[in-house]
C-alpha cells in the first residue's frame, strides 16, 4: 500500500519499522514516520465497529 505524509506528502516506505498502531477514541490509528519532515503522521483509521468484528470472526473461527 502505499502511504504519504499528511502534511509534506513524503512517500513513507513500507515497512513495519516505520509504522505503528495506536488504539484511540474513534478507532485504531496506523501512524507513520516521515523522513523527510521527521515527524509521525496518521496515515489511516479504522473504525473500532469493523475492529471488533474482524476480532469476534477471528475468536469464532
Amino acid at each position: 500500500m502505499e502511504w504519504y505524509c499528511k502534511t509534506c506528502g513524503y512517500n513513507i516506505e513500507n515497512r513495519e519499522d516505520k509504522r505503528k498502531v495506536k488504539v484511540g477514541e474513534k478507532g485504531v490509528y496506523i501512524v507513520g514516520y516521515c523522513e523527510n519532515c521527521l515527524t509521525w503522521t496518521i496515515l489511516d483509521i479504522i473504525p473500532k465497529d469493523i475492529v471488533k468484528k474482524h476480532i469476534k470472526k477471528l475468536i469464532d473461527e
